[in-house]
């Protein structure tokens, strides 16, 4: 049944598959503690995941629910957890995971690890990349979990990023409709000094240019910020004695 929800096509609404739905979601709804309800397009785990219900959730997996379905958006419940950053859940459901289940994408290819990289922790990064998640996941449009976190401007999920047991590009860049910035771009946009610090002792290029030509330097100049702009002018300097 969750299949059919699943592909269901929205353009197509008839008595039957109106049925159909309603009778899912009633048989969720039954699986789930009095007083919750699955919101739509969602399992009951999803929606026991959604509200941190340890109880609910170990129940649903003993009764062999499916960590592999997904909601309306493409989640799957380990989607969730990451997207609500809570760590016990997210272990509880770890336990159970394969690392296809880790590494599975939304609609929009983003993974548990991309969602924890702009809302989670790292410890929960952490958890996830001890549990098989790829550092290096590319989401559309070229878009990385180095360049999530430094968007983001938050360094203790960029310093776990940068300093896992995998290595990955500093500098790469993403696609021209994202105007092929690198995590320095980001960070520099988002006027962290401490993530624009740690990018540039881990090997950011202070020279990398995005599909207009400018360089992290130049977008310190509209951030106005001196910290930032004493930290690239510095490594610029010593770029140029190398």
């Amino acid at each position: 049944m969750s299949l059919l929800i699943r592909h269901w096509n929205p353009n197509v609404d008839n008595d039957l598959v109106n049925l159909l739905k309603y009778s899912w979601y009633r048989q969720e709804e039954r699986s789930l503690p009095v007083g919750l309800a699955p919101q739509e397009g969602e399992s009951a785990l999803h929606s026991s995941v959604r509200n941190a219900d340890l109880g609910a959730i170990e129940r649903l997996i003993s009764e062999g629910h499916s960590l592999d379905v997904f909601d309306s958006r493409g989640y799957t419940p380990l989607h969730t957890a990451a997207a609500r950053g809570r760590i016990d859940v997210l272990e509880l459901l770890l336990l159970q995971c394969t690392n296809l289940e880790v590494r599975s994408q939304t609609f929009n290819k983003d993974t548990p690890l991309t969602w924890t990289a702009t809302e989670g922790t790292a410890e929960s990064i952490n958890i996830l990349l001890d549990h098989g998640a790829e550092i290096e996941t590319v989401l559309g449009d070229g878009l990385r979990p180095i360049h999530l976190a430094a968007q983001c401007a938050n360094y203790k999920i960029t310093q776990m990023l940068l300093e896992g047991n995998v290595p990955l590009d500093i500098n790469v860049c993403t696609s021209d409709r994202l105007q092929g910035r690198s995590a320095l771009h980001y960070a520099v946009l988002n006027g962290e000094p401490r993530v624009v610090k740690l990018l540039l002792q881990k090997g950011a290029d202070v020279n990398a240019r995005d599909i207009g030509g400018q360089t992290p330097s130049d977008y310190s100049v509209s951030s106005k910020n001196s910290s930032i702009q004493e930290l690239l002018a510095d490594s610029s300097r010593k770029k140029r004695k190398e």
